[in-house]
């Protein structure tokens, strides 16, 4: 990992909200509103068991995101269980407390997954942390999710992703796609572009979050969700092909193996984001 665990556990300790600003960044929102709408339709357009389905959470953190996509995806289809798991103890440590009624079932686990041997799961979710891996973890990753799969389990990536020569703090997207066709099918892409608004504003915003005296009031800016929307669009608008260097990538994916109709009706469906772009 990119950042040690010791790291990590050491930043959810130090810090009273998120470190990742999942809970009061606003293109943290965004984004959260385009993998809940992702997951929710993907589910409606394949048959689900009507006893209930079995959901993983891979690296859940504070648990915000988490709960949101269970409420989300419980309001359309029945939930037998929804695990969250992370590497950080300091992490759910924290989902525990934030969430302490919730249905979810917070687990520690190791970077391998080990944990998990043995257990399968109808719906995989995994956001953001593909970048933090180096490629030989990921490919262990993949390789661990494939016997974490059911014949009909639908798997949700997401990682930042870089466009051409730029940002090459994250991954190429040729680069991610390669590593995961070698063990699952692309049922559908969707990007997310954030234009200049995260560097320009948002990171700018980001450095005095902690200050003194403005500290406060510039995280309860960030958190409205219609000021990064607003600066979002208009970016975006006015960026066309030039400006938009940072993308965030979801991929709904399945293991290799015949396609049924469903599948087909799938994997036809590629979709834009509002500022967005369809994949290649």
């Amino acid at each position: 990992m990119r950042r040690s665990l010791d790291e990590i556990n050491s930043q959810y300790d130090a810090a009273s909200t998120d470190p990742w600003g999942v809970d009061w960044r606003g293109t943290m929102a965004m984004r959260n509103r385009c993998y809940i709408k992702t997951v929710v339709k993907a589910l409606k357009q394949t048959d689900r068991t009507r006893a209930g389905i079995e959901v993983l959470d891979i690296g859940c953190g504070s648990g915000i995101l988490t709960e949101q996509l269970f409420r989300s995806i419980s309001q359309s289809q029945p939930v037998k269980r929804f695990l969250a798991v992370d590497v950080s103890s300091s992490a759910i440590s924290r989902a525990k407390s934030l969430h302490p009624h919730s249905k979810i079932d917070y687990r520690t686990v190791t970077d391998n997954l080990a944990d998990l041997d043995g257990e399968t799961f109808d719906v995989i979710l995994g956001f953001e942390f593909l970048a933090y891996l180096g490629s030989e973890d990921r490919q262990m990753l993949f390789e661990r999710l494939q016997s974490l799969c059911r014949p009909s389990t639908l798997l949700f990536l997401s990682s930042n992703v870089c466009v051409g020569d730029s940002d090459r703090v994250y991954l190429a997207t040729e680069q991610l796609e390669g590593e995961i066709a070698q063990d699952f099918a692309c049922l559908r892409r969707r990007d997310i572009f954030m234009s200049y608004y995260v560097d320009l504003f948002e990171q700018r915003f980001m450095r005095w979050q902690h200050h003194p005296y403005f500290g406060g009031l510039i995280r309860w800016v960030l958190t409205k969700r219609s000021i990064p929307a607003l600066f979002h669009s208009v970016t975006s608008a006015l960026s066309r092909d030039r400006w938009p260097r940072r993308r965030n990538r979801t991929l709904v994916l399945k293991c290799h193996a015949p396609q049924t109709a469903s599948m087909v009706q799938l994997a036809g469906r590629d979709e834009t984001t509002p500022g967005g772009k369809s994949a290649a």
